[in-house]
């Protein structure tokens, strides 16, 4: 992981700044005060699209899950689109990234990041709301993920750890809900308390641990 100084250095005001990653070819550059990623071997810079009006709504699936208590935890950020959203609609976001490129990305984009281990902060404090958005399985040849996912894969670090993890571990962590985001055509990772569905992809909305045993209890 690089120290302080490297990741301090993706916020000055200079063309191009490179970090040491396992990726070497990536670099994360400030061109007039937007932040873009060069992804290498002569690529088009990557720069994340602003919001489209019709994702800020409290009539979204997103909203609808995350509901309206805050602070939200999102630990796995990625590019931090929904994390964006769910700011925009007044709540306050936590989002957590590995990757110091991405993890630059979201806080070029006024996001509050941390750079680290999103289970890990799982187990720093209780939050209202967990939101997990694992990065969808590859679907082969036809199904190939749009750019700005194809780019994401590139630059992530593996998962040592199964999904059902994050879940329990986010359950135990939360005291509202987790939300975990899934293509819609797959199959629940453990079976929800409820679910909203999209046209590709569907919200599995899980209670805490501690909640569902009192109902349980009662």
């Amino acid at each position: 992981m690089p120290e302080d100084r490297h990741l301090l250095a993706v916020f000055e005001p200079v063309p191009v700044v490179r970090l040491p990653l396992e990726l070497a070819d990536a670099a994360l550059a400030y061109d007039n005060g937007v932040f873009c990623v060069l992804p290498g071997a002569g690529r088009a810079p990557y720069r994340l699209p602003p919001l489209k009006p019709g994702r800020i709504s409290r009539k979204s699936l997103l909203a609808r899950a995350c509901g309206d208590r805050g602070p939200v935890l999102d630990a796995m950020a990625g590019w931090g689109t929904d994390a964006l959203t769910l700011q925009a609609l007044g709540l306050t976001v936590q989002v957590v990234e590995r990757q110091p490129i991405v993890w630059g990305m979201l806080r070029g984009q006024g996001l509050d990041a941390a750079l680290g281990d999103g289970f890990e902060w799982l187990h720093r404090q209780r939050w209202p709301v967990i939101y997990l958005d694992p990065m969808f399985a590859p679907r082969g040849r036809k199904g190939l993920a749009k750019q700005p996912l194809q780019l994401l894969q590139e630059l992530a670090f593996a998962e040592p750890r199964q999904l059902t993890e994050w879940i329990e571990a986010a359950r135990s962590a939360a005291l509202d809900r987790v939300v975990v985001k899934q293509r819609r055509t797959a199959p629940p990772i453990t079976a929800p308390d409820w679910q909203l569905k999209g046209r590709s992809v569907r919200f599995d909305v899980y209670r805490p641990v501690a909640r569902r045993a009192e109902t349980v209890a009662g």
